[in-house]
């Protein structure tokens, strides 16, 4: 009995004391809210504050200005090539424009460094000056064992592959009847027939004087659809057409004089066109028309009919 009461007077000792403590700071809080208290101290005004008792901040342009600057990291430098390489990723690298005339492999006295082509800019330069600028990109490539000269498939025709002498030429060694075989496709019968040189190739210029400000570099229907010869064995009209065999043995100059080139392939026109360094590409009437250009220009150099 007497431990159990020592315990409650010492319960009521401390509680008396708790109620005592309490008074004084509230009464001291009351004076200090009545008098002007000093200025917090630096510890005491970054001291953390309850939550529900923080102070509401307004934005303001001075408050946003007084902020200390943002520091932004330095860009990091792009990975070299090798680089990337090595670590087996693949990352395109930027291609800066180059300033006219300037050559990544250029050297100081304006040659081609490092390049495969083995010789210098300088030095392709003036090999390509000894010929025509339309005619570098027009250089003839012959196929392994075939060379440029041919044994000439005519009399009228030269050593160089889709050539033939001139009209002065031609004249002057007694050659004014041209020839050429033909089959009728009535018949069939096939045999050679004969075209004056002066008097056909009069009706050819002629034909293009006539024609000249319509054809716009194509050959007209006229060419491209030719008429063909009569048979003299069956009679029927339009019906010999010319035997045409290997390329390299056309008669280019018969089918000329009877204006019956039209009636060769694709294949021939090109050919024709390549070894006389015309242009080759391109649909069957301007092919056609390059055709009967050149051979005009062969038989009479000196004439109008361009380059």
């Amino acid at each position: 009995m007497d431990h159990n009461e020592e315990n409650q007077s010492q319960w009521l000792k401390l509680s008396l004391s708790i109620q005592v403590s309490s008074s004084s700071s509230s009464s001291l809080s009351s004076s200090s809210s009545s008098s002007s208290s000093p200025s917090p101290s630096p510890s005491q005004q970054h001291a953390p504050m309850p939550h529900h008792s923080l102070p509401l901040i307004q934005y303001s342009p001075i408050a946003h200005l007084s902020c200390p600057p943002m520091i932004l990291p330095l860009p990091l430098p792009f990975p070299s090539p090798q680089e990337t390489r090595q670590e087996g990723i693949f990352l395109a690298p930027s291609h800066d424009p180059l300033p006219r005339g300037h050559d990544q492999n250029q050297g100081p006295d304006n040659s081609v460094v490092g390049s495969d082509f083995g010789s210098t800019r300088n030095n392709n330069a003036s090999s390509s000056r000894g010929r025509p600028r339309g005619l570098q990109s027009r250089a003839m490539k012959m196929k392994e064992g075939k060379s440029e000269t041919i044994a000439p498939p005519f009399p009228w025709a030269t050593s160089k592959r889709a050539m033939v002498y001139s009209m002065d030429h031609l004249l002057a060694n007694g050659m004014r009847k041209i020839s050429g075989t033909v089959k009728c496709k009535y018949c069939e019968k096939q045999y050679d027939i004969e075209f004056d040189l002066k008097e056909k190739f009069d009706e050819v210029v002629g034909f293009i004087v006539e024609k000249q400000f319509t054809l716009h570099d194509r050959a007209p229907e006229e060419w491209a659809c030719p008429l063909f010869p009569s048979c003299k064995l069956c009679g029927q009209e339009n019906c010999l057409k010319p035997v045409i065999t290997k390329k390299r043995n056309t008669n280019w100059l018969f089918l000329f004089l009877g204006q019956m080139i039209g009636y060769c392939k694709l294949a021939h026109l090109k050919y024709f066109c390549k070894h006389t360094l015309s242009h080759r590409t391109g649909a069957k009437n301007r092919l056609l028309y390059l055709t009967y250009m050149g051979l005009c220009r062969q038989l009479q150099p000196d004439g109008p009919f361009g380059k």
